[in-house]
């Protein structure tokens, strides 16, 4: 018999504990960028070649990426998606590609710390989006390098928040990732969903939820396996 776990309507959302504001969220964004630019200045060279946990991404490239926003105008976007057949995923490695070989981390790292107040959102997307981005792509740079990244719990409760919504899944995740799963966080009170269960703390749920199996192994529960067969092989 499988034990079904049903979400518990004060943890389910942030609008049970108080949602944080957009200027609450924008805060967050700056010290995250912040901080990955400490983190980015303690990387050696031969390390910023490594794999990241974005299959076919560097660490250097994927740090690339975070500073894609203050350097691409929209009539860019445009014309790289127009060049990509409207494949953003396509488009984005390329430009990380190009300006992570005519960027050193430490000028990336620059670049964050003069933007960090920056409020950009993608079209369609609040806040939430570029948290979202700077948190997990944190964690795809740092993992491979052994070093873990510190993300208060406020914001990991944002980003959980945001990965089960509708827009955000399609965005970050894959379809029917989280069918007839019950999410907990064992470190602070989120949790979503009804079936069986997958706990852990909030951190590798964030990375179970962006479809990234490198937190599988901080995590437990009788669903742990249905999730394992759903995410790609690491």
């Amino acid at each position: 018999m499988v034990e079904a776990y049903p979400a518990r309507p004060e943890q389910v959302l942030c609008e049970a504990r108080g949602m944080a504001t957009d200027n609450e969220i924008f805060a967050m964004i700056a010290d995250r960028r912040r901080e990955q630019a400490r983190t980015l200045r303690s990387i050696q060279p031969d390390q910023a070649k490594l794999a990241s946990l974005c299959s076919g991404w560097t660490v250097h490239q994927v740090a690339a990426h975070l500073v894609m926003p203050f350097n691409v105008g929209t009539p860019s976007v445009v014309r790289g998606l127009i060049r990509h057949r409207g494949d953003f995923n396509k488009y984005s490695h390329q430009w990380a590609i190009a300006h992570a070989a005519g960027h050193t981390l430490e000028q990336i790292a620059a670049d964050l710390e003069a933007n960090a107040e920056h409020r950009f959102t993608p079209p369609g997307f609040g806040p939430q989006a570029p948290l979202t981005d700077s948190c997990v792509h944190a964690f795809d740079i740092g993992l491979p390098l052994d070093l873990q990244p510190e993300i208060p719990t406020e914001q990991l409760e944002v980003v959980l928040d945001n990965l089960i919504s509708p827009k955000a899944a399609r965005a970050f995740s894959k379809a029917g990732l989280m069918d007839g799963l019950h999410f907990e966080a064992t470190d602070c009170s989120w949790s979503h969903g009804s079936g069986r269960r997958v706990a852990g703390p909030a951190w590798a749920l964030m990375l179970a939820l962006s479809a990234r199996p490198a937190g599988l192994t901080a995590l437990e529960g009788d669903g742990l396996a249905v999730l394992e067969s759903r995410l790609p092989v690491q």
